[in-house]
């Protein structure tokens, strides 16, 4: 499964050495749904949860067994198959993703930019200014981060800015706001 048709939660923060145990760093977007797949996620009847660890820019499957809240932005998984702390500190600081139904309400809710995490993004005038590297939810705007020139630029996600948004080849055409990149 391609890493576009899913949605990057968060990224594994810490590991149990003795259970293999994993804890994910959640975004806060995301920590309602896992909190109701806490609930949900017990007994042999429960649907089948994958929680993806990318690896060498690919998505890894690990069969969720059980996930609990750890504090209010981290959760513990428990994956089918990761059982020592040798196998689970392969996993360390690597971004963590789950398949969510498009139909879902979290699905419906979710920013559309969300999914830029790891495009180029190329403006009309200047051409490529780098990769996103994080995407920020702020209450009026989403933000991405990228990396120009050595330096930290939060550019501003909207209508009047993305211009085109190529999933294939993962890039994101914006018309960047005029003096944005001279600070």
């Amino acid at each position: 499964m391609p890493l576009d048709d899913l949605f990057r939660i968060g990224r594994v923060s810490n590991v149990d050495g003795n259970t293999g145990v994993i804890k994910v760093k959640v975004d806060p977007t995301f920590t309602a749904h896992l909190s109701h797949l806490t609930k949900s996620h017990t007994g042999k009847n429960s649907e089948r949860q994958f929680l993806f660890i990318e690896h060498t820019g690919k998505p890894v499957p690990y069969l969720i067994e059980s996930i609990q809240t750890d504090k209010s932005d981290k959760f513990q998984f428990v994956l089918e198959d990761i059982h020592s702390g040798v196998a689970a500190n392969l996993l360390l600081k690597r971004n963590a993703y789950m398949e969510i139904s498009r139909d879902s309400e979290i699905s419906k809710t979710l920013n559309k930019y969300l999914i830029l995490n790891g495009f180029r993004i190329v403006d009309q005038a200047l051409g490529d200014l780098g990769e996103v590297v994080e995407i920020l939810e702020m209450p009026m705007q989403s933000l991405a981060r990228v990396i120009y020139r050595e330096k930290e630029i939060l550019i501003p996600l909207n209508e009047n800015t993305v211009t085109e948004i190529d999933k294939e080849e993962k890039v994101l055409y914006m018309t960047v706001p005029e003096g944005l990149l001279d600070i």
